[in-house]
């Protein structure tokens, strides 16, 4: 069985969840499928343990459930969050009302805004791509339309956060179309967009 709160398997003996202690509810209906990747994205509700469901509540059909979402890397943000934190105490050194403004754009960028401005999910049909906080911008592809996904790793990026890109290509266009910077994992991510393409 699985938990309704975070999706980790259980034995059927069990009473609570093993990993977050929450009271397990036996579902007859609700079965693991193979082809299907692990975790929250299991359970029988649409968007129950999604964690950007409001976004996704406004764009899926009623048909539709989110399988896979993701955001910018965790190594990536935390990297050039406490770089910037250091430049910052540098600035604080010549003067305070140079530091503190830099300081302040350095955690709302990197430690909110860049997470919650990129979020992209993988449903059974499509890709959904949605950028913005305030202003906000949602791109959806579908699988069919997809020819190529191209996944590109630099060195440095790779050796310091494990982050990469993935590029998307769609039918009739030269060139890539949509770019999912700075992801973790990008060959697993592309491996999971391969098995829900089919």
């Amino acid at each position: 069985m699985f938990c309704g709160q975070c999706g980790k398997e259980n034995s059927t003996e069990h009473r609570f969840c093993s990993a977050c202690g929450k009271p397990l509810v036996v579902e007859t209906s609700r079965e693991p499928s193979s082809d299907l990747p692990t975790g929250p994205s299991r359970v029988s509700e649409p968007l129950q343990n999604v964690k950007y469901a409001h976004i996704w509540k406004k764009i899926l059909n009623s048909n539709e459930r989110i399988h896979y979402e993701f955001s910018v890397g965790e190594r990536y943000r935390y990297l050039y969050l406490i770089s910037g934190t250091i430049i910052s105490l540098l600035f604080f050194k010549v003067s305070a009302w140079l530091g503190a403004p830099f300081l302040l754009g350095v955690l709302f960028y990197y430690g909110f805004y860049i997470k919650i401005a990129n979020v992209y999910a993988f449903t059974g049909k499509r890709v959904l791509i949605h950028h913005g906080w305030l202003s906000t911008t949602t791109v959806s592809i579908d699988y069919a339309k997809i020819t190529d996904v191209i996944v590109h790793e630099k060195f440095l990026d790779r050796l310091t956060t494990q982050t990469g890109y993935l590029g998307i290509d769609t039918a009739g266009t030269g060139a890539v179309e949509v770019i999912l910077k700075n992801i973790e994992r990008p060959y697993e991510v592309k491996k999971r967009l391969d098995s829900l393409r089919g």
